[in-house]
């Protein structure tokens, strides 16, 4: 297969996760046996948790790669492109090592189908990360920094061989796979633990934090409890933290913005401590480049968008709409479940910026009304959407969650409908979207191609 089949033969796959799918560990370790164990020639950190795995990642890959080692980072979802989910040194997998090694991995599936060795062809998940990790495998990594697809226990990704294991904040969300509370979601989190492999646990909610100390302890593996550290503002959305590193307090900025990149930032330093004590040479000037340096798109993410553009989204508009006088500023947040919206309204309170406009559209399996109703204070008015996924709920759905919140609803049928209706609001307004990373993946696209610019 070519790239453009490759992406096609995904795409029939369907989501993330096939329907009433069974899921076991037993499909993919037969499927990574096939292809030669990939997952068995590089050691991992391997990261679980409900939100700030991905930014816990990125720090603790780009610390490695300034300690000068040739790392692989395994992500999701992607934002714009799949070749995001994996990369080699900071680059993602080129087009033609996709194809060839998504070509790789159906071929072994099919043969694996027809002698009757799976009862089915991997799910779109199972087949990216066997994708992933024969390209890693292939390109000679030294240390894979591998994050969880949904929970743990049960993930494709849990095939890895683990020196450290990390679980950031976790939270609800997945519920209708994951289990309906905090202690049940924990213990598919605390999945990932192995015998005598350290595990770096984030500060978390009591009922979470037991069942980890639990798991832990039944396998004998220590684990390394990590608080809130000292955190003050600097301007711009991001904090000045104090970390310990080898029992010397390091004060530096994290790259990524928000209160919560303190704890994150907490995190990945301990992480990666854990790795120098495993035999990685990982100095304090590699940790400073990696927490200062790490980009993780999509999140508290802050785009300029200038007058001129804002004036091309109202094309077609009707000629009595208010005009666009300046620039706007434009907030991206993939903010999903309930945790996450309450961190991004702390951020929204905390920022010295009039209440922003929500374009807001999630998926069909999200507390939209919590989300909605925890960021309602915090925002001047809401426009419902659609994410381009069929698994997004409809803005007629959005609405009529929002219509008790009190606020000015406006509902478009896709982005650049939202789009157009957020030009027509008042200028000084910033725009805020979020709701889904699917939706931020469409906003950085159109952003960027309507001449938009980070900040």
């Amino acid at each position: 297969m070519d790239y453009s089949a490759s992406l096609h033969y995904l795409e029939s796959l369907g989501g993330e996760l096939r329907p009433r799918a069974k899921y076991d560990l037993n499909q993919v370790r037969i499927l990574l046996t096939a292809l030669g164990s990939p997952e068995r020639r590089f050691p991992a950190l391997h990261i679980a948790g409900t939100n700030g795995k991905g930014s816990t990642a990125a720090y603790c890959e780009r610390g490695l790669r300034a300690a000068g080692y040739r790392t692989g980072l395994f992500t999701s979802p992607h934002l714009e492109r799949v070749n995001e989910r994996i990369q080699v040194a900071g680059r993602p997998i080129p087009d033609d090592d996709f194809a060839c090694h998504c070509t790789t991995v159906v071929g072994a599936g099919r043969s694996l189908v027809e002698r009757g060795d799976l009862p089915q062809m991997p799910s779109y998940f199972e087949t990216l990360t066997g994708l992933g990790f024969l390209y890693f495998a292939a390109q000679k990594i030294e240390i894979g920094v591998i994050e969880v697809g949904l929970g743990g226990r049960l993930d494709a990704t849990n095939t890895v061989v683990p020196i450290v294991s990390v679980i950031t904040p976790v939270g609800l969300d997945h519920e209708q796979y994951l289990g309906p509370t905090l202690t049940a979601i924990a213990a598919e989190k605390a999945g990932i633990l192995r015998p005598a492999v350290p595990c770096i646990m984030a500060q978390q909610p009591e009922a979470a934090a037991q069942v980890i100390r639990q798991k832990a302890l039944e396998l004998g593996a220590p684990l390394r409890p990590i608080a809130w550290p000292p955190a003050s503002p600097v301007g711009g959305g991001r904090y000045q933290v104090t970390l310990d590193w080898q029992n010397e307090p390091v004060k530096l900025v994290p790259a990524l913005r928000g209160r919560h990149q303190a704890l994150n930032a907490a995190v990945a330093a301990a992480g990666l401590d854990e790795l120098t004590r495993r035999g990685f040479a990982i100095g304090p000037d590699a940790l400073r480049s990696g927490l200062t340096l790490a980009e993780w798109p999509g999140r508290l993410e802050c785009w300029q968008c200038p007058a001129s553009l804002a004036d091309k989204s109202r094309a077609g508009m009707a000629s009595h709409a208010a005009p666009v006088s300046s620039a706007r500023t434009v907030w991206l947040d993939g903010a999903h479940n309930p945790a996450a919206a309450q961190t991004l309204a702390d951020f929204l309170s905390e920022a010295e910026m009039p209440n922003p406009v929500l374009i807001f559209g999630c998926m069909r399996d999200k507390a939209a009304d919590e989300i909605m109703a925890i960021l309602a204070p915090r925002i001047s008015s809401l426009i419902v959407t659609a994410p381009q996924n069929p698994r997004a709920a409809s803005p007629e759905q959005l609405s009529a969650l929002a219509r008790p919140l009190g606020l000015e609803v406006q509902t478009a049928p896709d982005f650049p409908a939202a789009m157009r209706l957020a030009a027509a609001t008042p200028a000084g307004l910033p725009w805020l979207i979020s709701g889904s990373l699917f939706l931020v993946g469409e906003a950085r696209t159109w952003l960027a191609s309507h001449g938009g610019r980070l900040v």
